[in-house]
């Protein structure tokens, strides 16, 4: 079966091992409706009745917020499902807190253990991790 479109979600290219072409396109059709813009200070402010800088230093515990507005945002941010954007906090910081760990081996239980302790420690810190595995021939090359 052709997928439909190469810019399918991986869940769906994987269903297409599993579903009926008709659930196939059922999904791809729900995924192509859906919005996915994330909810951002300003939404939640508005809901709150407070100004953006005002959700910032809740967020950021960065200020005085009254326990009134605290309740408020806290509110917003349950009812609209408010997370707040990594990228965007990087970019404003200019700091990524991601850690990229290299190893020659993705099967080896040792570089395994190691990458399992090191992501659980990093993790506690608020810090994304990710793996690249690196052959000795790539070590080598451009």
């Amino acid at each position: 079966m052709i997928c439909p479109n190469p810019n399918l979600p991986f869940a769906v290219k994987a269903s297409l091992l599993y579903d009926s072409p008709k659930a196939i396109f059922s999904i791809y059709a729900k995924l192509k409706g859906r919005k996915n813009r994330m909810v951002t200070i300003v939404q939640v402010a508005e809901k709150a009745g407070v100004s953006p800088s005002y959700v910032s230093r809740y967020l950021n515990h960065s200020g005085k917020v009254s326990e009134e507005s605290q309740q408020r945002i806290e509110k917003a941010i349950q009812e609209l499902n408010y997370v707040p954007s990594r990228i965007a906090r990087s970019l404003r910081t200019g700091t990524t807190n991601a850690v990229k760990i290299i190893s020659p081996s993705i099967t080896s239980p040792f570089f395994a253990e190691i990458f399992e302790r090191i992501h659980r420690l990093l993790e506690k810190r608020n810090y994304d991790t990710s793996m690249q595995l690196v052959t000795s021939k790539s070590i080598f090359q451009p």
